[in-house]
């Protein structure tokens, strides 16, 4: 026995309906049921899974034409033939284009001519799912290949495909779910969220979500796309952007304060200075050495000053190298002169000498000069009775190394020593030298910008600080 087909006829003419009821009935083969309106049509549809045909009226009360099909097709896929009273084929040939399988004219119908198109319909609409079946195969093959997660799923976001990367995907964020997608959602939106994975790394990902059809039913396409690497260059692009905002607050502040310092302190040092020159009577031995004891600290503020807004410069980055072709002989001579009274008064020992091949390095010479009165300045602090300075050639470097013989450095030191603000006590004394902590820290920084390295060691006659430099800088 046949099975029958049921037909839905929607329509608001009560004389139109009996009769194609009238041409219905003459086939056992089709069971019919009459609604006079959309509404009414779409609330039994809802009540009513088993209907396999619409045939629709093209003017209701409730609405005419195109917009007929477009709410029918909101919700269901049934094959629909259009009903019109106008003798216009361009309005059939609308009503096929907007989602319906056939049409007729009222006027025309007979009820052989409304048995041939319940079967062309039928058969048209098979066809197409046939046609839409090997299509979504198809698709689910240029899926599999897509680069992205991609998942299919019902409305109620049941998983009903989903392509090799979105489990893998899922097995990354350690989900082990994959019969619901559990992500959320925003439809035509980009929605990024951040997972996390077995090991407890961040897995961020991009959701997007659009309506289609897959077989035959409303579902959704959901894009899963694994963007970890560009949000921690974002975040690392977020990152420099406030350091470097916060260089610019801290750069600020020192030139603020450094000018707000210095300019008392040349005030106060001049009036120390005149003070010591007698120029305002003369002094006896106690307010000597009281205004000796000011004067060292002002110019101790002033050197922290100082050193505080070079390094503000050299970690913000501002500082720029003006190279030149720097004599090394020369260069070693002048760091005689430049400390021959002080190490006279010290009673030091003190040569400089070239043990390398080279005649000559490229570099910024008043940054270099810096690091080398840093430098020698710290080892007059600790020498008992001699500083050497040697210059020595080591594979494509050229060394500086500043030595003295007072005592050695504490082991636990040796990696922490050219940090800010780091200080060593004096073993004869233990009291800690009281220096800026700064200076060994700007020598590292005009080091490291030179393309170098510094750093400090024990040797048998007492500590050395060295600092190469690669040979070939220009």
């Amino acid at each position: 026995m046949t099975e029958q087909i049921s037909i839905l006829l929607i329509e608001d003419d009560d004389e139109d309906a009996l009769l194609f009821k009238h041409h219905l009935r003459e086939h056992s083969l089709y069971q019919i049921h009459h609604q006079n309106s959309l509404e009414q049509g779409l609330e039994f549809l809802h009540q009513t899974k088993t209907i396999d045909l619409i045939i629709l009226d093209f003017g209701l009360p409730d609405g005419e034409g195109i917009e007929l099909i477009q709410r029918i097709r909101e919700e269901f896929l049934t094959p629909i033939i259009v009903l019109t009273g106008r003798e216009d084929d361009k309005v059939g040939i609308q009503a096929v284009q907007s989602g319906a399988q056939d049409y007729l004219i009222k006027s025309h119908v007979e009820a052989s001519i409304l048995e041939k198109s319940i079967q062309y319909t039928l058969q048209r609409s098979e066809l197409q799912n046939k046609i839409d079946e090997s299509k979504n195969l198809q698709f689910a093959e240029l899926l599999n290949s897509y680069s992205d997660g991609v998942f299919i799923t019902s409305e109620e976001k049941n998983i009903l495909y989903l392509n090799e990367v979105a489990k893998s995907h899922l097995e990354q964020a350690n989900v082990n779910n994959d019969s619901k997608f559990i992500w959320p959602i925003q439809h035509n939106e980009d929605n990024q969220i951040r997972l996390k994975t077995k090991e407890g790394q961040n897995f961020d990902i991009s959701i997007t979500a659009n309506k289609v059809q897959w077989m035959n039913q409303p579902a959704l396409i959901i894009f899963t796309k694994d963007i970890s690497e560009q949000m921690k260059l974002y975040e690392m692009e977020q990152e420099i952007a406030e350091k470097s905002k916060e260089a610019e607050i801290k750069d600020e502040f020192l030139r603020t304060v450094s000018h707000e310092i210095r300019t008392p302190i040349a005030i106060i040092s001049g009036a120390i200075s005149n003070l010591s020159e007698g120029f305002l009577g003369d002094l006896n031995e106690k307010q000597k050495q009281v205004l000796e004891i000011a004067s060292r600290n002002i110019k101790q503020v002033n050197l922290i000053t100082i050193n505080s807004l070079q390094l503000a410069k050299l970690e913000s980055g501002k500082i720029k190298l003006h190279k030149s072709e720097i004599n090394i002989n020369e260069f070693l001579k002048d760091m005689n002169e430049d400390f021959e009274n002080q190490v006279k008064k010290a009673d030091l020992d003190f040569h400089a000498d070239n043990k390398s091949d080279i005649n000559t390095f490229n570099a910024d010479e008043n940054l270099i000069i810096q690091v080398f009165h840093n430098l020698v300045s710290n080892a007059l602090r600790y020498a008992q009775s001699k500083i050497r300075i040697e210059a020595s050639q080591q594979d494509s470097s050229l060394v500086f190394s500043i030595k003295n013989d007072g005592p050695k450095i504490p082991q636990d030191k040796l990696d922490t020593i050219f940090q800010s603000f780091s200080q060593l006590k004096q073993q004869k004394t233990n009291q800690t030298y009281k220096g800026t902590g700064l200076g060994l820290n700007i020598c590292k920084k005009i080091v490291e910008l030179h393309g170098g390295e510094i750093w400090a060691e024990n040797t048998n006659e007492g500590p050395a600080f060295n600092f190469k430099l690669p040979i070939a800088i220009k």
